[in-house]
């Protein structure tokens, strides 16, 4: 087989690492920015799935059908904890925030209540209609890379969304375009050299293999590939966080088995999470364009 084109940075020297027992397709390693991807990728059919991107699981889709008050009281508490970090960065308590891969909105009804004009987007119609049920406004059900660019926010989040991207290159060309002067831009996803991932790698029969898990999770970043992604754009920052961050982490019940080694990951620096927060450059458009 041809060696592919690495996804992330362009690069055409890639190599095989790994060939999972339970997966057809083959697993690869950017010789540049170290991003690894599976390939040929696979064609599931699922409401979770478009053109540009890989299905997601769906017992986690399920879960965010039924939120709990329990963990809403999570996702309050993550909304309140970034709606101060994005506040102190963009200097200003009122600002226009959109999320890409908002589910059913955890986040949203806390950031109307904080005065965030919020706007949510997601492929899956059914995660769509529970968050207009919940009293969410402004969410819709659209592939980012159809969305209006006559729109501009000031901060663009995206949780858990990257590492099913096909095109993760035009895909942050597009934030970019979409993002006002010094907007923000916040995003995460599995962390592939985090310690759970490391144990991933042994040689064990099934579809995983570090934070590849077939067929839902076939792109995986470390802080290089994470960093290589972003930088062309953003003056951008990234590190390793836990499920229980107070700003970066997740909306997990502290007895979850990630977080009850939470203080072991933080203390190696491998938490699950690999995390990218940074401010938009101001670069000419035709170097935007040229990556679309």
């Amino acid at each position: 087989m041809e060696e592919p084109e690495c996804p992330n940075c362009g690069a055409g020297s890639t190599r095989q690492v790994f060939r999972s027992v339970n997966a057809p397709g083959r697993i690869w390693i950017c010789n540049g920015c170290e991003f690894v991807f599976c390939f040929p990728l696979p064609l599931p059919a699922s409401l979770s799935a478009g053109p540009h991107s890989i299905m997601t699981c769906e017992d986690y889709t399920a879960g965010l059908l039924s939120i709990p008050d329990s963990k809403q009281r999570l996702y309050d508490r993550l909304a309140d904890n970034r709606y101060e970090r994005y506040s102190s960065t963009l200097k200003k308590r009122n600002f226009r925030l959109l999320e890409i891969g908002c589910g059913s909105c955890g986040l949203g009804s806390k950031y109307q209540q904080l005065g965030v004009e919020y706007h949510g987007i997601d492929l899956d119609p059914r995660v769509v209609e529970e968050a207009r049920r919940s009293g969410i406004r402004n969410v819709g059900c659209a592939d980012f890379f159809d969305f209006s660019e006559s729109e501009r926010f000031h901060v663009i989040t995206f949780s858990q969304v990257l590492e099913h991207i096909k095109e993760p290159r035009q895909f942050m060309a597009k934030v970019h375009r979409m993002l006002l002067a010094h907007g923000v831009v916040h995003c995460d996803v599995p962390n592939h050299t985090s310690l759970p991932s490391l144990l991933y790698r042994l040689p064990l029969k099934g579809a995983r293999w570090g934070a590849i898990e077939y067929p839902w999770h076939l792109f995986a970043y470390n802080r290089r590939s994470l960093r290589t992604l972003f930088e062309e754009f953003f003056a951008i920052e990234v590190f390793d966080a836990t499920v229980t961050d107070p700003i970066f982490g997740q909306a997990t019940k502290m007895d979850s088995a990630l977080a009850r080694i939470g203080p072991l990951l933080k203390l190696l620096r491998a938490g699950s999470l690999l995390v990218a927060y940074g401010i938009k450059k101001d670069i000419c458009a035709s170097a935007v364009s040229g990556s679309r």
